[in-house]
């Protein structure tokens, strides 16, 4: 299921936070929330189900509760913004990436 306006419900804000990632590649397996990421500067690669997907600065990148994926950082710092929230549905939701054509 695609993230569509009626599925925006967000329950229950569980932590926000800042964080930056050195070169590095990591997996993540069954994420226990959903989450979106906002991307503050370049340098990451996801892959979702074998797709990849480059992070840009302005990005969003929504990371489904019970997924898989994968994470390269290719330049030092990657720097982003977390929130990590439940939605108010059961259902899972696809990973997706929001391209933002804004630079600031």
């Amino acid at each position: 299921m695609k993230i569509t306006e009626k599925s925006l419900n967000i329950n229950k804000v569980l932590n926000v936070y800042s964080g930056k990632f050195p070169v590095c590649s990591t997996s993540v397996n069954l994420r226990e929330s959903d989450c979106f990421v906002y991307v503050l500067s370049d340098g990451a690669e996801y892959l979702f189900d074998g797709v990849s997907h480059i992070a840009k600065k302005g990005d969003i990148i929504y990371l489904a509760r019970g997924s898989n994926y994968d994470i390269k950082v290719t330049a030092n710092n990657y720097h982003y913004i977390v929130v990590n929230f439940t939605f108010d549905t059961p259902l899972i939701l696809e990973n997706t990436i929001f391209s933002s054509v804004f630079e600031d």
